[in-house]
């Protein structure tokens, strides 16, 4: 089976529960990169706008800060985000968050990982 969205390719989608202080690694791999991705989510009492903050670690490792997603209904970027390269195919990020309830940390994370054109 081959889905596809505008020029991109579903490469994985997966759903996961996390504690909220919990942070998320994705590893990917083929014959001559690697990429992780590294979630971490953070609810701040300074500001209750909802904000995404990238920060490449390494030359291998994003992470990616939501801050103050936290909302139960979730929230979700409104593109695919560009993460990387593997198998010589940008890969893009699709995802959606949501807190299971004010009364517990745990977050339910849906996301999905396209590729698109060669570089």
């Amino acid at each position: 089976m081959k889905i596809t969205y505008d020029n991109l390719e579903l490469y994985e989608s997966k759903s996961i529960l996390i504690p909220g202080d919990s942070e998320l690694a994705i590893e990917l791999t083929d014959d001559e990169s690697s990429i992780t991705l590294a979630f971490k989510f953070i609810d701040s009492a300074e500001n209750d706008k909802a904000d995404v903050k990238s920060e490449m670690i390494t030359d291998t490792k994003l992470l990616l800060t939501f801050i103050n997603w936290s909302n139960p209904l979730g929230l979700s970027f409104p593109e695919p985000m560009r993460v990387g390269t593997l198998y010589k195919r940008q890969m893009y990020l699709l995802l959606n968050a949501k807190k299971s309830s004010p009364s517990t940390s745990v977050r339910e994370i849906l996301f999905s990982l396209f590729l698109g054109e060669g570089v």
